[in-house]
């Protein structure tokens, strides 16, 4: 006698990226979507003083069975994507006027990030990377004491999972660090175990361990362009050798796979060279962080004029390519991006991000 028929166990993607990793990387490249008039929030939409998303109000969607989450600007009408109000409390995402998806949740952020407090001590920069929209930021003279006030207040509130600190420069290298380590001192006395990291500029050996001794668990870097060309064009206030000289540093006070820089993409660079500069931070314990960039009003113009190209991404299918490519580097040199407890790969909203979205 036959018994059940036994169904064919479903063969994987070969690339590794579900259906909604896919969708995110659309989202990131479109980084915008539009909310009708009168559509109630359950949460209130993010305007962050640095970062990817420094331009213009943002919030965060989920969806999928994992919870997939991303970043998105709040568009005006003629934005490709549109949010409406779905059923018991969802929303449902227009791809075009088409649904795709009907199931997504807004997700509501601490300071900045979901599950942690990601605060930016000083906005103001000046730095004069391109991309950045620091130099138009007010001061807000906020005292070491006030911050850690801020977080462990809002700790008490709402407790969450993570601090991360990171800084503009607009008065020093030395001023920078000293504001930091009072935070991360003020903020490892309030709460003893939570996870710290922070992200400065390049700053010295001795900074690095200033930083480790008050309390800083990970660190963060940003060596900003795949090419030391780029990097001249766009960030003229900084020195590349510095940074990677840095980040040599803070492994050694951090140890491996504690340490990550975020490369951003869209700046006329090639894939091949994307990967080069993976595989440079990989050798040295550093994990990269693949940043699209954000173009706006502010940046766009500029950059392409120095750059002598359109920049930005285009296509979804680049930043998929390349975070496949990243995993097999990160395998190689047995660094796991997942183990990070802070900073961007724990929030893995505007990033295809490897452990979470491959």
């Amino acid at each position: 006698m036959n018994g059940p028929k036994r169904r064919a166990p479903r063969r994987k993607k070969a690339d590794g990226l579900s259906a909604w990793a896919k969708r995110k990387a659309l989202l990131i490249v479109e980084g915008q979507v539009h909310i009708p008039k009168g559509t109630p929030l359950p949460v209130f939409p993010i305007r962050s003083s640095g970062g990817p998303t420094s331009s213009r109000p943002h919030i965060i969607l989920a969806f999928g069975p994992k919870g997939t989450r991303v970043k998105v600007a709040i568009g005006g009408r003629g934005s490709r994507f549109e949010l409406h109000k779905g059923q018991r409390g969802r929303f449902v995402l227009s791809d075009e006027g088409r649904p795709v998806i009907k199931d997504v949740r807004l997700v509501p952020a601490v300071m900045h990030a979901p599950e942690q407090a990601f605060v930016n001590i000083d906005p103001t920069c000046d730095r004069g990377c391109l991309f950045c929209s620091a130099h138009a930021e007010r001061d807000l003279g906020w005292s070491a004491d006030r911050w850690v006030k801020a977080i462990v207040d809002r700790f008490r509130k709402a407790p969450f999972e993570a601090v991360a600190i990171t800084s503009g420069v607009p008065h020093g290298t030395k001023a920078m660090v000293e504001m930091m380590v009072d935070v991360v001192a003020g903020v490892r006395e309030a709460m003893p175990g939570i996870p710290i990291g922070v992200e400065p500029n390049a700053v010295s050996l001795e900074a690095l361990e200033m930083l480790r001794a008050a309390g800083a668990d990970e660190l963060k870097v940003n060596v900003q362009t795949a090419t030391a060309k780029a990097f001249t064009k766009v960030c003229p206030g900084l020195d590349r050798d510095e940074v990677f000289r840095c980040l040599r540093d803070s492994v050694e006070v951090f140890g491996p796979g504690n340490v990550c820089s975020n490369i951003i993409i869209g700046l006329g660079e090639t894939d091949r060279q994307v990967l080069t500069c993976v595989e440079r931070l990989a050798k040295m314990g550093v994990v990269a962080n693949l940043r699209a960039l954000r173009i706006n009003v502010q940046n766009a113009r500029r950059l392409e004029k120095v750059i002598g190209t359109k920049v930005g991404v285009k296509e979804p299918g680049r930043l998929e390519r390349l975070v496949k490519a990243q995993k097999a580097i990160f395998k190689k040199h047995q660094l796991i991006p997942e183990t990070f407890r802070t900073m961007c790969h724990r929030c893995a909203c505007c990033d295809l991000t490897v452990g979470v979205d491959l």
